[in-house]
């Protein structure tokens, strides 16, 4: 299994806090950011995780040399002396990707909890077993087809018909995509050469044009919890959430903890809301 994990982004909204960190690097519950997606990562025991590097790429390998596990091997690739954006970034680290019938792309700084580690399992073997060119995790949310764009796909359908920010027919459903995709290798085929490119919105719709079947993987409003995290006021509110997960007793809560048990040098702490709480990361100065 291949893994990349999209870290290249400038964090345009949480300026001036990005203008020192990347934002996947920035510390999340003293954690940084990218170690949530690398946690999800590792639950499906890859070879060889890909970052792919454009903005302030020294402190994303210094976060990644902070949490990097046993038994992969991480491959940076860099984009210069442009950014390529998510499709670009992807064909850009082509040669460590391709090889083994498909890969899987995470949001470098994606903050998502599942009910379940398994439920990326069971949505790997979905994929292995239809074989379309992508199959996109999502889930309902009251923004999908709005301000947070959407993938829609056909009624009482797991077919992906467009990607947009409104509804467009009747007969389609928005869904919002939760940052990890499963891509077959003739993605590549759909990807430009050396040019930025949306993953979304420029390669799978060309591939869907060309008669490519793509899938969604949808998740219940209680098998997973993600958090919008690209402006100051999300990012304080996701870290907010998580500790009251936590001191709730809450399955998400667990979750966290086990992200923590992790990636934690040294004892696990005797009371998690205080450690939490110790870690929250007030983005009081840049």
């Amino acid at each position: 299994m291949r893994v990349i994990i999209l870290s290249a982004g400038f964090g345009k909204r949480l300026r001036p806090y990005t203008e020192t960190l990347a934002k996947p690097a920035l510390p999340f519950l003293g954690l940084p950011g990218l170690a949530y997606p690398l946690f999800l990562a590792e639950s499906l025991n890859p070879e060889k995780v890909v970052f792919n590097l454009h903005h302030l790429p020294e402190t994303v390998k210094t976060a990644v040399a902070s949490v990097q596990g046993n038994g992969y091997k991480v491959v940076f690739t860099e984009e210069q002396p442009e950014i390529l954006d998510s499709g670009g970034g992807i064909k850009n680290a082509e040669a460590q990707l391709k090889g083994q019938d498909f890969f899987v792309s995470f949001n470098g700084d994606t903050i998502l909890l599942l009910s379940s580690i398994d439920i990326l399992k069971r949505m790997l073997e979905k994929h292995q077993t239809t074989a379309p060119v992508a199959t996109l995790l999502v889930q309902k949310h009251h923004k999908a087809g709005h301000s947070h764009g959407g993938i829609f796909t056909q009624t009482d359908s797991c077919n992906v018909t467009h990607f947009a920010r409104q509804k467009t027919t009747e007969t389609t459903n928005p869904w919002h995509y939760l940052g990890v995709a499963l891509y077959s290798d003739r993605l590549f085929d759909y990807l430009p050469e050396n040019k930025p490119s949306n993953i979304l919105y420029d390669t799978i719709t060309a591939a869907i044009k060309a008669g490519e079947s793509v899938k969604i993987h949808p998740l219940n409003s209680n098998e997973a919890l993600w958090f919008e995290t690209g402006n100051k006021n999300d990012f304080l509110n996701a870290q907010k959430a998580l500790v009251e997960e936590v001191q709730n007793e809450t399955l998400y809560g667990e979750f966290l903890k086990n992200i923590h048990r992790r990636f934690l040098k040294g004892t696990e702490p005797h009371d998690w809301t205080e450690f939490l709480l110790s870690h929250y990361n007030t983005l009081s100065s840049p």
